[in-house]
Formats: C-alpha cells, structure tokens, sequence
C-alpha cells in the first residue's frame, strides 16, 4: 500500500477541460494535471456525484468483493470518506474562472477519474499522486502471535512478484489495537490483528496491490532439534517420545518439547 497518497478535488461543480497526465506517469510537485472551468448553477452537482459515486463502487475489484465483508467495507468506507472530505472542500470554495489542478508532490499518478469534457462534482476525488519510495505491507498476525510481536521489531518481506526467494528488510511501524473476524461473508476465520510494516522502495521494484509474506524473528533457539510434528507421540501418561533408529530396529526415546511452530 501507498503511504501519503493525496487526492485531488475539482472546487466545486466543473468540467474537465484538459487532461495532462494519465494514471502511472512520474509527476514533479507543481505539476499541472487537470484543467477544470466551474459549472452554472452549482445545484447541478446532484446528479454527478450519484455518477460518480456508481462509477468508483463499479470499479471496485472483483477479488475485494469477495475477499470477505472486512475488504469490502474498507473499500466502500473510503468512497464515502473521500466524499466527505470533498464536500467540506466545496463549501470552502467559491469561484467562476477556469482553474488547474497540480501534483502536491513528486510522485506517480495513482488513478484519474476523469477524461475531458467529463462533468465532476468536486465531491469525489479527480486524481489522486502517490510517493512510491516508500510503501508499508499490511500484514496479519494470528491471536496466539501477536504477543511476541512489537512496533520497531525488523522483519524479511517476500514478495511473489519479485524474484524467487529474495527478501526484503522491513519494519514494523504500528500495529492495529484490536484483532477481528476473517473469512467470508458466509464462512468466518480466525481472530486476526492488522499490523503495518514500513518497506523501502528506493529501486521502484515494488507497486502497490503486490501479495507478500513476512518472517520477524520472535526468538532464538541455539542447537534446538527440530522434528515434523507428526513424529512426536504421546503415551497414557502424556510423556512425550520419538522413534528412533538403533541396531536396525525402532526405538522409543522420551522427548521433552519446546516449541510448537506453523
């Protein structure tokens, strides 16, 4: 996921006069990206934004759809909240001539929801520019781990998009203080908490939407035995124990385990 993303706002009910950019170009702070001239009477921005606003939940993805009532909340929450923050924008503005909208930042054109001649309400976001440098995993965390997780710990992130068994350093920046229901709308999964990891992108290999996996080291074990869990048995008396091999024959050996990992 981006950190910083910026959207920008038509002020007020418009047309788009001219596009300057599109979605994935590197942009440079100042840089113009939309020319807009308001629309008379500003009443006419009713029936945009219900366009609009159809429009952004159409494009929602397939995938987030059905990845369980969690993602899809998260999307539609955020229409609704850059609408808010757009209709505050609005009433704040007041103006008739043909104005242009510019990049806040040295970044990439994230999306542009809008081609000229298109009529905007200024509700919803026309552009939105992204600092790609750095970027955070979102990652997940199981109830019987986030214990022995904390902010600040360094972790490897594998990315499947990127070559086979390279890793990336990360940090975990924050983590959620509360855990929720996964799984589908019709089938729950497990208690899970959201934690966030800060990832360096310096080289510009990584893109938002990538799927990743990450490893923090809780603990450390010197010289430890590790055994397929299936191979430890227990006895009436709960002791544990392995097979093991001596003089061709199998023989039992009483364990005591430590750790129980995935």
């Amino acid at each position: 996921a981006e950190q910083g993303r910026q959207n920008l706002y038509a002020e007020g009910p418009a047309r788009v006069s001219a596009v300057y950019a599109q979605a994935g170009d590197t942009v440079s702070e100042g840089q113009p990206l939309l020319q807009l001239v308001p629309l008379e009477p500003a009443d006419q921005s009713a029936g945009v934004l219900y366009d609009e606003v159809e429009s952004a939940v159409s494009q929602i993805r397939p995938e987030t759809a059905s990845a369980g009532q969690d993602a899809l909340s998260d999307e539609l929450a955020a229409i609704v909240s850059s609408a808010i923050v757009g209709a505050v924008r609005q009433e704040s503005q007041d103006g008739s001539q043909p104005y242009c909208l510019y990049s806040p930042m040295d970044g990439t054109v994230m999306s542009l929801n809008c081609t000229e001649g298109q009529e905007v309400s200024g509700i919803l976001p026309c552009a939105s520019v992204s600092d790609l440098t750095n970027l955070a995993v979102k990652a997940q965390a199981t109830e019987n781990t986030i214990a022995r997780i904390a902010e600040g710990m360094d972790c490897l992130v594998t990315v499947d998009a990127l070559a086979r068994g390279q890793e990336l350093s990360g940090t975990i920046e924050s983590i959620m203080p509360y855990g929720r229901q996964t799984g589908t709308l019709i089938q729950p999964g497990d208690i899970k908490t959201d934690v966030w990891i800060h990832l360096p992108n310096d080289n510009g290999l990584l893109r938002p939407g990538y799927s990743a996996q990450v490893k923090v080291e809780v603990n450390q074990k010197k010289g430890a035995l590790v055994v397929p869990y299936d191979c430890v048995t227990q006895d009436d008396t709960q002791q544990e124990y392995v097979m093991v091999v001596s003089g061709g024959r199998a023989v039992r050996h009483d364990v005591a385990t430590g750790y129980e990992l995935e």
